[in-house]
C-alpha cells in the first residue's frame, strides 16, 4: 500500500514540473462607452506604455478630482492608476444657516446635476433666491453659499422726512424703524413703524401715500357734490340718507362731514338702518320663550300682548318700528274699560248709577217685564273686549223648540212659543220621555222662558239584567245598557240555559230585555221508550242537569255503548241516546284454517264460547289451541307451520347424504324445527362456500349443503 501511494506522489510531482512556463508581462484594459482613450482601440499594453483618459460628463478620477489623467503600465502588469472614471458626486454641506426638516434631519450624498429642495433657518433665505441646490461637476453644490442672510437696504424714499435713527441704514429681519412722512402724506395702511421683512423689503409699501379721504357711495345714499369717490383735507361732503336709514348718533337722515388731515372723515360717511330699541313698557306682556323685547329694524312688525287688565291702543294689532326710532302705537298698551251700557230693557241695577266699570267688574241688573237677562246671567261683567256680557243684557221670555225628525208635535211646525202655550209630544218608534217611560207627552212654556219638561224623547234603552243566572266571561264582568232592538250574546251559569232556546237578548219597547227570565234551568223529561224494562227508580222523573238513573233493556237488547247509567245532559235529553241497542254478541261457524281442522263445531256460538283447532299430520300448530267468540267476532291466533320434504334427485346432484348414525335414510318429511344431518359421498369434500351440514326445517324451507 505505502508503495502504491509514493508512486501517486511521483508522478503528481513530475505533470506539475510540466505545467509551470514564464508569461509576458501586459497590462489589459477594458475600454468604456463614453470615456476617450489615447491611443484609442487598443486593450492590451506592455511595461512603461502611457495611456491618457478622458472622463466622460459627470464622472472624474475620484481621488485628482480631474475630468483627465495619464497611467503608465508597471513591470507588474499593473496600471499605475485606475482606469475607470468614477461618477462625479456632492457631499452633504457642512452648512449651519440649512434647515432641516422634522423627517429629513440629514443631507445625503448627491449625484452630478441632481437637484434638491432645501429651506434656510430663520433669518436667512437660498442665495440669490435660489429655488433648489444643484450638484455641479467641481463635487460641490451650488448656489455656493447655500444661504444668505436677509436684509434690507435703506429706502430711497423722498416723503419720508425723518426716521428714529439719524441715519437710516440696511436692516435685519424684523428689524423695525419709526418715520414720519412729509406734510400731505400719511404711513400707508397708517403704520407706525417700518419694518425689514422677509422678502428684504421695508413694509408697508409704499412707507408714504398722499392723505385722500376716499368714499363707497352707496344706492340710495344722496351725496353733494356727487359722483367723487375722493376727497382732499378741508373738502366737505353732505348725506342724505335713503327710507329706513339715518345716522345714527344724530338721529337725523342729512348731515354734512369734512376730510380732516389724517386721511379720515369728520363723522361716519355710512347711514345705518333705522332701528326701534326695546320698549321700556311695563304693561306689555312676555311669553315664557320671548323674555325680551328684540331691537326691531324699520316698519318691522311684532305681535304683542298686553298685561291682564289692559290691552293694545287703539285696537292695534301688531306694533310697527317708525322712521323716528320708537314702536307704534305709543303707548303699546292701555286699561280696558266697559262704558255704561244704554239699555231700555234693564230697569235697574245693583249701583244708583251704571258707571263705567274696568275688566271683570261686575253689576247685578234686572229686565223689564216680559223680559229676561240673556243666558239666565245673574250679573253682567265688564269683558276684555270693552263690553258688558252678557250681550244683549235682556231678551224677550221665549221658549224655543228644535223639531226633530220622526217626532210628532202638535201645534206642529212652530220653533217658538210664550210663556203658558201647551205642546203636545209623539215620541218616534225605539224612542220614549226617559222619566215617565211613555211615547206621548204634554210640556207648558214657563214664565222664565223654560219649558215645563224636556220637549226630547230620548232612545229607548235596556238597563243591565238583575239576573243572578247569567253568566260573565272574563272580558266582560259587566252587562252594559243596551239600546233599541240591540241584541246581545249571552250565556247562563251552570244548570240553566237560554229561555225557550233563545241565542241572545233583545232590548224591547218597554225597556227590558227578551226573553223574560233571561235563564231558565235545564231539565230532562221521563223517556217514552218501549225498549228500556225498569230503572232504578219505581217511576222515572224529570230530571236535572246531571242527574243519573241506573236502567236496563228488555231481552235481546243491551244498553246502548255498555251504559251502566242514563244521564240527563245539557241539552234536556238522557244519555246515551237511544237508550238500548239490538245485542250483536253471537259468533257463526269458526273461520277456516289452513293445513289445519276444527275437532268438533256447530253453526252458532254464544258471546265467550271457544272452538278447539288441530294441525294436519307433518303439521306444527303455532299459538294458541283454540279461538273464541267475543261481541260476535272470532279472536285467538293459530297457526300450522309446514314441513320440510326431503328432495333425494338434489341430495344426489349435491353429492351429499343423510348421516347414517343419526339419520334414518328414509325419512321423507322434517317437521317444522327439526335437525338433519348431512355427509358428504365417498371420494368427496365441501365447497369452500358450502353452508353447515346440519340444518333445521323452518316452516317448508331447509338450506342444504354442497360437496365436490
Amino acid at each position: 500500500m505505502q508503495l502504491i501511494t509514493l508512486c501517486f506522489v511521483f508522478v503528481l510531482s513530475l505533470c506539475t514540473f510540466n505545467v509551470v512556463k514564464c508569461q509576458e508581462v501586459k497590462c489589459r484594459l477594458l475600454q468604456k462607452e463614453g470615456t476617450l482613450y489615447k491611443p484609442s482601440g487598443r486593450s492590451v499594453f506592455y511595461p512603461d506604455d502611457k495611456l491618457e483618459i478622458k472622463c466622460p460628463k459627470g464622472f472624474w478620477d475620484f481621488f485628482s478630482k480631474t475630468t483627465e489623467k495619464e497611467v503608465t503600465c508597471n513591470d507588474d502588469g499593473k496600471w499605475s492608476s485606475s482606469t475607470d472614471c468614477e461618477q462625479i458626486t456632492c457631499a452633504p454641506p457642512d452648512d449651519t444657516l440649512v434647515k432641516y426638516g422634522r423627517w429629513d434631519r440629514r443631507w445625503r450624498t448627491g449625484r452630478f446635476e441632481e437637484k434638491k429642495d432645501y429651506q434656510c433657518i430663520f433669518g436667512y433665505k437660498p442665495t440669490n433666491g435660489a429655488t433648489f441646490a444643484e450638484c455641479t461637476n467641481d463635487g460641490t453644490w451650488t448656489p455656493n453659499p447655500l444661504c444668505q442672510e436677509i436684509t434690507c437696504a435703506a429706502p430711497h424714499d423722498n416723503l419720508v422726512s425723518h426716521t428714529s435713527l439719524t441715519r437710516w441704514r440696511t436692516g435685519k429681519l424684523n428689524d423695525q424703524n419709526d418715520y414720519q412722512c412729509k406734510p400731505g402724506y400719511k404711513p400707508t395702511k397708517d403704520a407706525t413703524f417700518a419694518k425689514c421683512t422677509v422678502d428684504g423689503t421695508w413694509t408697508p409699501t409704499p412707507l408714504c401715500e398722499e392723505v385722500k379721504c376716499r368714499l363707497l357711495q352707496k344706492e340710495g345714499t344722496l351725496y353733494k357734490p356727487s359722483g367723487r369717490s375722493v376727497f382732499y383735507p378741508d373738502d366737505k361732503l353732505e348725506i342724505k340718507c335713503p327710507k329706513g336709514f339715518w345716522d345714527f348718533f344724530s338721529k337725523t337722515t342729512e348731515k354734512e362731514v369734512t376730510c380732516n388731515d389724517d386721511g379720515k372723515w369728520s363723522s361716519s360717511t355710512d347711514c345705518e338702518q333705522i332701528t326701534c330699541a326695546p320698549p321700556d313698557d311695563t304693561l306689555v306682556k312676555y311669553g315664557r320663550w320671548d323674555r325680551r323685547w328684540r331691537t326691531g329694524r324699520f316698519e318691522e312688525k311684532k305681535d304683542y300682548q298686553c298685561r291682564f287688565g289692559y290691552k293694545p291702543t287703539n285696537g292695534a294689532t301688531f306694533a310697527e318700528c317708525t322712521n323716528d326710532g320708537t314702536w307704534t302705537p305709543n303707548p303699546l298698551c292701555q286699561e280696558i274699560t266697559c262704558a255704561a251700557p244704554h239699555d231700555n230693557l234693564v230697569s235697574h241695577t245693583s249701583l244708583t248709577r251704571w258707571r263705567t266699570g274696568k275688566l271683570n267688574d261686575q253689576n247685578d241688573y234686572q229686565c223689564k217685564p216680559g223680559y229676561k237677562p240673556t243666558k239666565d246671567a245673574t250679573f253682567a261683567k265688564c269683558t276684555v273686549d270693552g263690553t258688558w256680557t252678557p250681550t244683549p243684557l235682556c231678551e224677550e221670555v221665549k221658549c224655543r223648540l228644535l223639531q226633530k225628525e220622526g217626532t210628532l208635535y202638535k201645534p206642529s211646525g212652530r220653533s217658538v212659543f210664550y210663556p203658558d202655550d201647551k205642546l203636545e209630544i209623539k215620541c218616534p218608534k225605539g224612542f220614549w220621555d226617559f222619566f215617565s217611560k211613555t211615547t206621548e207627552k204634554e210640556v207648558t212654556c214657563n214664565d222664565d222662558g223654560k219649558w215645563s219638561s224636556s220637549t226630547d224623547c230620548e232612545q229607548i234603552t235596556c238597563a243591565p239584567p238583575d239576573d243572578t243566572l247569567v253568566k260573565y266571561g272574563r272580558w266582560d264582568r259587566r252587562w252594559r245598557t243596551g239600546r233599541f232592538e240591540e241584541k246581545k250574546d249571552y250565556q247562563c251559569r251552570f244548570g240553566y240555559k237560554p229561555t225557550n232556546g233563545a241565542t241572545f237578548a233583545e232590548c224591547t219597547n218597554d225597556g227590558t230585555w227578551t226573553p223574560n227570565p233571561l235563564c231558565q234551568e235545564i231539565t230532562c223529561a221521563a223517556p217514552h221508550d218501549n225498549l228500556v224494562s225498569h230503572t232504578s227508580l219505581t217511576r222515572w222523573r224529570t230530571g236535572k242537569l246531571n242527574d243519573q238513573n241506573d236502567y236496563q233493556c228488555k231481552p235481546g237488547y243491551k244498553p246502548t255503548k255498555d251504559a251502566t247509567f242514563a244521564k240527563c245532559t245539557v241539552d234536556g235529553t238522557w244519555t246515551p241516546t237511544p237508550l238500548c241497542e239490538e245485542r250483536t254478541d253471537v259468533c257463526g261457524p269458526p273461520p277456516f284454517l289452513n293445513n289445519g281442522d276444527t275437532v268438533h263445531h256447530k253453526e252458532q256460538y254464544r258471546n265467550g264460547e271457544s272452538v278447539e283447532y288441530e294441525c294436519q299430520k307433518y303439521y306444527i300448530r303455532s299459538g294458541q289451541s283454540h279461538k273464541t267468540c267475543r261481541n260476535g267476532i272470532w279472536v285467538g291466533q293459530i297457526t300450522c307451520l309446514e314441513p320440510c320434504t326431503v328432495n333425494k334427485q338434489l341430495m344426489a346432484e349435491r353429492n351429499i347424504v343423510f348421516a347414517y348414525r343419526t339419520e334414518d335414510p328414509n325419512k321423507l318429511y322434517s317437521e317444522h324445527g327439526d335437525y338433519i344431518t348431512f355427509e358428504c359421498t365417498s371420494n368427496t369434500h365441501p365447497s369452500s362456500d358450502s353452508v353447515g351440514f346440519r340444518q333445521q326445517c323452518l316452516n317448508g324451507f331447509m338450506n342444504l349443503p354442497q360437496c365436490q
